[in-house]
């Protein structure tokens, strides 16, 4: 055997318990058990539960349904004080962007809070307690769980050497904090490949909820011949991307 497991400490219950065995006027409630045999009961209730199959761990602070009983049950026992006022506890908001007063989260924006508590005053009356103390700042930022939708391409007009493009945005996608939407579109010459020719970002997008105004001028002197086909992309501020808009023809 090892050196370092004889030395091994012995345990002080096993020496309380060795001194008192056989001692019919000292309870063994050194190993957590009682004078008295488990009540029927109990002793029936472990048994449906074996033969149920509940043979496994549970929660370490042991059934909800059981937790909840037992808490009815005790409150019966001690009611609570109806002259005692509650305790208060108050969320801050500790960051540049605050809530807002509807309480709905805006998407793509980060939120940092501060949480204080303060007990209600004592039973019979009195100032309630101070506050304490602010807590350390907790932050959630609202990312969409799904990537951006297909936008479509609209109005498409010639003028002079360029090409503007209307392209359907929904109005509801708005940036935040964490940074903004914007649309690219892409051209294909006939005979070429495709490639990207304009980026638009929300500060371009006109005010209100209309279409997303795009404009090719990347042809210096003669607008794009007949054929030219355009699609168009969202992105979203994590940088997802949508499914190509139809491919539309000029």
């Amino acid at each position: 055997m090892r050196t370092v497991i004889e030395q091994l400490p012995a345990s002080q219950i096993r020496e309380v318990a060795n001194a008192a065995l056989g001692r019919s006027d000292v309870l063994a409630f050194w190993f957590g058990e009682s004078d008295e045999p488990t009540p029927q009961s109990i002793r029936e209730a472990a048994m449906r539960s074996l033969s149920e199959g509940e043979t496994f761990y549970s929660h370490n602070l042991g059934l909800p349904e059981l937790r909840r009983a037992i808490a009815d049950y005790v409150g019966t026992l001690h009611p609570p004080d109806d002259d005692a006022a509650p305790q208060v506890e108050v969320v801050i908001d500790a960051g540049p962007t605050t809530l807002e007063p509807d309480g709905v989260l805006a998407a793509w924006t980060t939120y940092t809070w501060r949480i204080e508590v303060r007990g209600g005053p004592e039973s019979g009356g009195g100032p309630p307690t101070e506050w304490s103390q602010p807590s350390q700042p907790v932050g959630a930022s609202v990312v969409p769980l799904a990537g951006p939708p297909t936008p479509a391409i609209g109005r498409m007009r010639r003028a002079g050497s360029t090409v503007r493009i209307a392209v359907d945005v929904p109005a509801e996608l708005r940036g935040g904090s964490l940074g903004s939407y914007r649309v690219e579109l892409y051209r294909r010459l006939p005979g070429e490949r495709e490639q990207l020719v304009v980026t638009v970002g929300e500060q371009q997008r006109p005010a209100g909820d209309g279409p997303w105004p795009l404009v090719d001028d990347t042809s210096s002197s003669a607008p794009p011949p007949a054929g030219t086909t355009y699609r168009a992309v969202i992105v979203d501020p994590r940088g997802r991307r949508s499914l190509p808009s139809t491919t539309k023809k000029l």
